[in-house]
């Protein structure tokens, strides 16, 4: 489609700017058929870019379906009732304190207290990942369950393990506080 200019400038033919303001216009015809590339108001465009969103929801879940069916032929790690040994955390100096109603920062980070205890687990529910895709897909496994909320990763075998872990975490958290530069 050929674009002729009207008097000095070419104008959008979307009609395009806000009406607070004059309409935009451009002196050269690079300039103007950059912006008719990523024209907000230019409907075609628009029309193939919600098809394209549309397309990616339809695939994303079918991606989460076959994710969750993968879900349901895994055998978890551990079962309803048993008992485990968890590593959980706490903020007890928040980084941000109230003050009537305003925030007010008093560290530079929050002092997080690490303690280790048994739990026997109640639920079991799947790990959702903010993206799902094929390799999502192909690498679930029973880390992919989180156990009365938590990940594999916080579950140990025995309780020393457990507590071991939480000293460890809890000498860190205690040299960062000293040092919070580094």
């Amino acid at each position: 489609m050929e674009y002729k200019k009207t008097g000095l400038y070419y104008r959008c033919p979307n009609k395009c700017g806000n009406k607070d303001y004059p309409a935009p216009k451009w002196k050269t015809a690079k300039g103007f058929l950059g912006h008719l590339e990523c024209c907000f108001a230019n409907i075609e465009r628009n029309k193939q870019q919600a098809i394209h969103t549309e397309n990616f929801k339809k695939e994303q879940e079918n991606i989460k379906t076959r994710y969750f069916e993968k879900l349901k032929t895994i055998e978890p790690a551990y079962n309803i009732g048993q008992e485990i040994y968890v590593l959980r955390s706490n903020i007890t100096k928040p980084e941000y304190v109230f003050t009537g109603t305003r925030s007010m920062r008093k560290r530079y980070f929050d002092y997080i207290t690490y303690y280790s205890q048994t739990e026997k687990i109640r639920e079991i529910k799947p790990f959702i990942p903010s993206y799902l895709d094929e390799n999502t897909i192909n690498n679930a496994s029973s880390s992919s369950l989180l156990y009365n909320g938590l990940h594999v990763s916080k579950i140990f075998t025995s309780i020393e393990l457990a507590k071991q872990e939480a000293r460890k975490q809890q000498q860190l958290m205690d040299e960062k506080e000293k040092n919070p530069y580094n």
